[in-house]
C-alpha cells in the first residue's frame, strides 16, 4: 500500500524521454559542428583583430620544477630569474607551453615570441605550435609580469633599433 506513492512520486521526477533525446541531440550536434571546423580550417569568430605589433620579443621560458623560471631570449641572454614561488605565472605559462609542445612533438626549448600591440594587447605566441595565449585574460599583474620581458622602448628622439 505505500509502495504506490513512492512509485508516483519517482514517476514525477522522472525527466520526459522526448527532453533527454533533445539534449542528447543538440551535444552530438556542437561536437560535429565542432569537428567540422576543427578539420576544415575554420576561424575562430571570436579571434580578436590583428593590431600593429610595436614591440617583440623572441623568448624561452625555463620552469623549474621547484616553481623556479628562467627567462632568456633566442640568443641565451638572461632577462629574467626567479627563485621557487617567486614566478608563478610565469612558470606556468611555461609549463603549459611545453606541454602543448609536448604533445605536438615540437621541440620544447624553441623561442616563443611575445608581443605588445598598438590596441595594447600582450600575446604570447609559440610560432612551433600555434599556440598563443592573450595575457589580458590573466588580470593585470600577471600581464605585467609578462611586460616587463619586452625590450625597453628607445629613448624620446631616438630612432628604433639604435643602440642606446
Amino acid at each position: 500500500m505505500h509502495a504506490a506513492p513512492a512509485l508516483r512520486s519517482a514517476e514525477r521526477d522522472r525527466i520526459p524521454k522526448g527532453l533527454l533525446r533533445a539534449i542528447g541531440l543538440m551535444v552530438l550536434l556542437s561536437l560535429v559542428i565542432a569537428a567540422y571546423a576543427r578539420l576544415t580550417g575554420a576561424t575562430p569568430a571570436a579571434t580578436p583583430p590583428e593590431s600593429p605589433v610595436v614591440a617583440a620579443r623572441e623568448i624561452v621560458i625555463l620552469p623549474q620544477p621547484d616553481g623556479a623560471a628562467r627567462v632568456v631570449d633566442a640568443d641565451g641572454a638572461l632577462i629574467l630569474e626567479r627563485g621557487p614561488g617567486q614566478a608563478g605565472f610565469i612558470a606556468g605559462v611555461g609549463r603549459a607551453m611545453t606541454r602543448v609542445r609536448t604533445v605536438d612533438g615540437a621541440p620544447a626549448l624553441a623561442p616563443a615570441t611575445l608581443t605588445l600591440h598598438a590596441d595594447g594587447s600582450l600575446r604570447l605566441i609559440d610560432p612551433q605550435t600555434g599556440w598563443r595565449v592573450e595575457l589580458k585574460a590573466f588580470g593585470k599583474d600577471n600581464e605585467a609580469a609578462f611586460a616587463a620581458l619586452l625590450p625597453p622602448p628607445p629613448a624620446a628622439g631616438q630612432p628604433k633599433g639604435d643602440p642606446q
